[in-house]
Formats: C-alpha cells, structure tokens, sequence
C-alpha cells in the first residue's frame, strides 16, 4: 500500500530511440497510464485467448506501428493477459472482445482533458486487412480538430500573423515549424504533437514563402523548428533552435527532457513515405 499523502508513480513507456514507431506490450501494470493516461491517440489490439494471431497480422501491425514513428500509438493485449480485468480497470467492464474486432480505439484527449471522456469515446473495430489499410485509419484519426491546435502563420493577414499570434496573452512558450515547402494541411507531425504537448506549448505553422519571416526568425535551413519563449526580465521574446531530428520521437524526447516544459510526472526517458516537411 501507498504511504497516506503519497502521489501514485506514472508507468509511462519509453519512446523509441529512433523515429520509427513501436507496438507496446500492453500489461495491467501499464494500460491505464498509457492507453488512457497520455493525450495521445492508441490503437490497442486484444490477443485474445484462442487461436494465435497469424504472423501476417503481426507483422501488418507491427508495420503500421513503425511507420506511424509515433504520432499514433500502438499496443497488444496479449492473449495471455486478463484482458477483462484491464478493461474494467479503465471502466469498461462486461466487454465481449470479438475475434471480429479485437482493436479497441482510445481517441486523442487534446490538452490533457478528462480520463473519463477518453474512455467513453473508445470504440471497437475490425481488424485492418493489411499495413497500408492500418496506416489509413490511423492517419483518418486526425481532422478538424487537432488540425485547429496548430496556429497557421500568414503574414498577410492581420488576424493570421505572427503579432496576433504572440499578442494572445499567453505565456506558454511557442513551437514554429518552418516547412522546407508552403504545405495546404497541417502536419500530421504537428497536430500530434499539439495533442501530446499542446498544454505546455502553442504550435505553429508557418509558410515556406515568406522569405522575409524567416529572415526575422534567423532561418538558415528548412525544414526547422524554433522556439520562442517570452523573457521574464525584459518581456522580449526568445529565439532558440531544435538542432535535432525532425521526427515525432526525438521532439518528444527532447521535450520529455525539459524539465521546463513537462509536468512533474511525465516520463523521463531519414526520410518516410509519411514526412511532410
């Protein structure tokens, strides 16, 4: 038992030391924290007890999870847990797990809202036939909405620019991604990341044509990201680089590694068919 007054320790699994994407085993020490405890979207496929898994079903998930490098989380319930007892532990209790859709869906919960909501919009699904129908729906999970966490800089309008941007009043720290092209949709990248983060930072997008903002930033390559923090003293903003990967992952653990911009509890810890920058 914990000691009166003591604060549960967060089991959150570590990311991966390269971009590219994992399936976590998924256990009842570490569902909660994970599946439902991060912002993040999950794929959670139950193993049921039964017939093995085929090995071209494994490795389609396996696939997709790699691929994705992490924007969407992926996870087994092997067919050796107690399955039933996982899922009355997030509150999902007399759940049938079908053969016919063993993959439960966790959606993103931006901004760190409730558990609770995370939980009630979980759906079951089939099972997709084969990676590329894997990667299809994991992308579909992304729209409107995670799209709207992402500031899209144009410095052509007044409401768009990057004075109404900074002028909004907050003092949270601002990510801009300096695309290597003018991009029509928000990146998958960023919108995953404004999930993930989007109660710490602001996220912003800006055009790859206006020479002359990237000027003012001191952009010397593209794709990039800045960060621009306000400081306390002066007032003024901040530039700094991120001189690493331009991946899910290594932002993340960059992130997850600054003690500045992560809650207390969080977890310490090239090229793909779906980059975008």
């Amino acid at each position: 038992p914990e000691a009166p007054g003591s604060r549960k320790k967060i089991v959150r699994l570590p990311r991966p030391r390269s971009k590219w994407g994992v399936s976590y085993n998924l256990t009842a020490a570490n569902f909660v924290d994970n599946a439902v405890g991060s912002p993040a979207h999950w794929l959670v496929w139950f193993q049921a007890a039964g017939a093995p898994a085929e090995e071209g079903q494994r490795e389609a998930w396996e696939g997709a999870a790699r691929e994705l490098q992490g924007k969407v989380q992926f996870g087994t319930v092997s067919r050796w847990e107690r399955a039933k007892e996982i899922l009355e532990a997030v509150g999902l209790p007399n759940q049938t797990i079908s053969s016919g859709r063993p993959v439960l869906l966790f959606p993103a919960r931006p901004l760190w809202g409730r558990k609770a909501d995370k939980v009630k919009a979980s759906k079951w699904l089939s099972l997709p036939g084969d990676r590329k129908e894997l990667v299809a729906t994991a992308l579909g999970l992304f729209n409107d909405d995670s799209a709207r966490l992402v500031f899209s800089i144009d410095n052509t309008a007044p409401a768009s620019s990057i004075q109404a941007w900074l002028s909004d009043g907050s003092e949270k720290p601002r990510l801009i991604l300096f695309p290597s092209k003018d991009l029509a949709k928000v990146p998958v990248l960023l919108q995953a990341l404004a999930i993930e983060y989007g109660h710490l930072l602001h996220f912003g997008l800006a055009k790859r044509s206006d020479k002359k903002f990237g000027e003012q930033m001191s952009v010397e390559k593209y794709p990039s990201v800045l960060f621009l923090t306000k400081e306390k003293s002066s007032g003024q903003m901040g530039i700094s680089s991120y001189d690493s990967a331009l991946n899910f992952n290594a932002i993340a653990r960059f992130l997850d590694g600054s003690t500045r911009l992560v809650e207390k509890n969080a977890a310490q810890p090239t090229s793909s068919p779906h980059d975008e920058l």
